[in-house]
Order: C-alpha cells, then sequence, then structure tokens
C-alpha cells in the first residue's frame, strides 16, 4: 500500500513523458485542466437539466382543432446541439441563434423536430428585440394503441429563428427603408 502511494505521490509531482518536441508537463498540471473541464461538463449538464424542467410537457398547449394555443409549455423535451449562429460571408446575425432538437413522446409521429432558438434578448446594443419566430407544424399523435393504431393530426409551435425589431420612436428608426 505504501508502495501505492509513493508511486501516485512520484507520478502527481513527477512529470509526464512526452513525445519529441512536445513540452513535459507534471501530471498535476493535466489534472487540473481535467478539473475545469469537468466543471464546465458539469455546469453545462446543470443547465440542460435546468432547459429540460423549464420545458416539461403539457399536452394543453394543442388543441383538437387544429389550432395552436399560445402557451409556454411545449410537447417533448429540446437538447441543445452546441450549435450556435456565428454569421457566414463576412456577415454577423442580428441576433444569436442556437440550434435545438425536440425528441417528442412515444405517441407522436415524427418523433424529433428541429429547432432555432433566441440566445439573447436585446440587439443593436440594446436599441432592438430579439423576437423569436415560430413555425407551425404538423405532426401526428397516436390515440389508439400498438395493435389498433388511431392517428389524430395536430399543430405544434416550433421555434423555427429570430429576428432584430426596432422601436418605431427609437434613434435608429430613420435609417430603416
Amino acid at each position: 500500500m505504501q508502495l501505492l502511494v509513493l508511486c501516485v505521490t512520484a507520478l502527481l509531482f513527477g512529470t509526464v513523458t512526452a513525445a519529441p518536441g512536445q513540452q513535459h508537463k507534471s501530471l498535476l498540471e493535466l489534472l487540473k485542466k481535467d478539473a475545469r473541464e469537468l466543471a464546465e461538463l458539469v455546469e453545462y449538464h446543470e443547465n440542460s437539466l435546468k432547459n429540460e424542467a423549464e420545458n416539461d410537457e403539457n399536452l394543453a398547449g394543442v388543441e383538437q382543432t387544429g389550432e395552436v394555443e399560445e402557451t409556454k409549455r411545449q410537447i417533448g423535451n429540446s437538447y441543445p446541439l452546441n450549435s450556435c449562429t456565428e454569421g457566414t460571408n463576412g456577415m454577423v446575425p442580428l441576433c444569436q441563434e442556437c440550434f435545438f432538437i425536440r425528441q417528442l413522446p412515444p405517441e407522436y409521429f415524427p418523433s424529433m423536430l428541429n429547432e432555432r432558438k433566441c440566445q439573447a434578448q436585446k440587439c443593436l446594443n440594446n436599441f432592438g428585440v430579439c423576437d423569436q419566430q415560430y413555425m407551425t407544424v404538423k405532426v401526428l399523435r397516436n390515440t389508439g394503441n400498438d395493435y389498433q393504431p388511431r392517428w389524430e393530426q395536430h399543430n405544434i409551435q416550433v421555434p423555427s429563428g429570430c429576428k432584430c425589431t426596432l422601436s418605431q420612436n427609437g434613434p435608429l428608426h430613420p435609417f430603416i427603408p
């Protein structure tokens, strides 16, 4: 046992051999880096759980008439894809959007939907507001069972984009055609 402790101590304060041309790093430095990455992963996971809790399902958002009821509840759970708009071709988006996948409950078809959600509330140095845009998607819900399926069509609002809007009385309004 003492030999094991001695070996671990030597490893912690010794150096890890590196390939030719690479810098030697102590195991302690590597462990510190891993600890920082673990803390970031835990924070990401906690934020994901918080978002999942906020998006708990309640079917009250879908009416049988085909109309979409305005509500903050959604069907299914959204999971971030760690992909946000950065701009393309030298252009910068006014509102940052991130991509999500929504997993619908098993009785729905299709089972997954793509989403684009606003990640900011303000734009243009707080002269504008980022407005979440929605698209209505038709999905099928099995109200029967596996042996006798009975499919009903429902409309679901899916976040589809984000746009920056300005106040009509704001200082930037004269620059808008």
